[in-house]
């Protein structure tokens, strides 16, 4: 289906062009531009609205933290594993444990968060699976 920009005039297909056809019936180069043009024209008010959020995540994350005691047992297992990593306890090996891919984009993976520093060291994409599979879902 084609429709005309009401911003540039051009015929654009809706499928490739726009993100959704919406009441302002603008193309997707027009509104990226727009969304450009915004962003370099109110610097100020986006800084304001990142401070804000990031204040917002925090207060969610400690609230988080100390109403779920299972959430503050996950987040002091990877604090640690963090240190340990960071002063030498534990060392980060090139590639995935898991003999997958060998990627060496790799995480930390923990099996029981009471021993912090028992730590598998996988890729993203065994991550998933590890979390499915404990999730009782299919793989």
């Amino acid at each position: 289906m084609i429709r005309r920009c009401k911003k540039c005039g051009k015929d654009r297909q809706i499928i490739i062009d726009f993100y959704h056809w919406d009441k302002s019936g603008k193309c997707k180069s027009c509104l990226r531009q727009i969304s450009r043009d915004t962003y370099r024209r109110n610097p100020e008010g986006r800084l304001r609205k990142q401070r804000a959020k990031k204040v917002e995540n925090a207060a969610r994350v400690k609230n988080k933290y100390n109403e779920d005691p299972e959430y503050r047992k996950k987040a002091l297992a990877r604090a640690k594993a963090r240190y340990a990593l960071k002063t030498g306890k534990i060392i980060k090996p090139s590639v995935c444990e898991v003999d997958c891919c060998n990627s060496t984009d790799i995480v930390i993976h923990h099996y029981d968060y009471d021993r912090p520093l028992d730590v598998m060291w996988v890729c993203f994409k065994c991550h998933h699976k590890i979390h499915r599979i404990d999730n009782n879902e299919m793989v």
